[in-house]
């Protein structure tokens, strides 16, 4: 069934205008963008009003696409997705990390930067001048390639956030897991895999265990020595 899933993702069509329809986006699967103009409208809109159609197109595209799989979702498996109740620690901890992840995707040329935090707060810079240097057609190219690294970026920070929480260690290939552990100080309860532990009064063996001498061992005796014979 994930397996069913995963394919109509892949295949499933996302497309999002901005209110004025002078921007489109289409999203195919997961994170392949192509971003479309109306004609003429590079030379009418400003720097800053471009940045904020363009954000707002980010922030339509990624609601579009979460109702989608979540549609899709439903069709697959035959039950309308819910959202229980985040009870558990980990479960909390991993929302928390959801809710504050940033994540950053930039064009080839550096022309466009676009930005979100937590999936939900997005943000689209242009390099000053860019709407003189490039035509629609590349300025079109670079906002997508932007788009791209940056559902990329989300889906590796999102990967090493819930490892992190719910295994307890950095994800294996990041550079948090080439770290080597630390040097154990003298006192400072530091084993071989760089784990601080604190020795209780439980682990240590008693006074009276650590004076006790051991008693060499008494020959055995051969048997029927020592006895009496008539």
């Amino acid at each position: 069934m994930a397996g069913r899933l995963d394919s109509a993702v892949e295949s499933s069509v996302v497309t999002v205008s901005t209110p004025n329809e002078k921007v489109h986006a289409e999203l195919r699967g997961e994170r392949h963008v192509s971003v479309r103009f109306a004609a003429g409208h590079l030379e009418q809109v400003s720097h800053a009003v471009l940045e904020r159609e363009l954000a707002s197109l980010a922030r339509l595209a990624f609601a579009a696409a979460l109702a989608e799989h979540a549609r899709l979702g439903a069709v697959v498996t035959g039950r309308v997705p819910t959202r229980r109740p985040r009870i558990g620690r980990r479960e909390k901890e991993y929302d928390q990390r959801l809710a504050e992840l940033a994540a950053e995707g930039v064009s080839d040329d550096g022309e466009v930067t676009v930005t979100s935090v937590g999936q939900q707060h997005h943000a689209v810079r242009l390099r000053p001048g860019c709407l003189d240097r490039l035509d629609a057609e590349q300025l079109a190219l670079s906002c997508a390639q932007a788009a791209e690294r940056r559902l990329l970026d989300t889906e590796t920070r999102a990967a090493r956030a819930r490892w992190d929480v719910y295994m307890g260690t950095p994800l294996p290939g990041t550079e948090a897991a080439r770290q080597p552990p630390r040097a154990a100080g003298p006192g400072s309860g530091v084993g071989r895999v760089g784990v601080s532990r604190t020795v209780t009064a439980c682990d240590r063996p008693s006074s009276r265990r650590r004076r006790r001498r051991r008693r060499p061992a008494r020959p055995r005796r051969a048997r029927g020595a020592g006895r009496c014979r008539p």
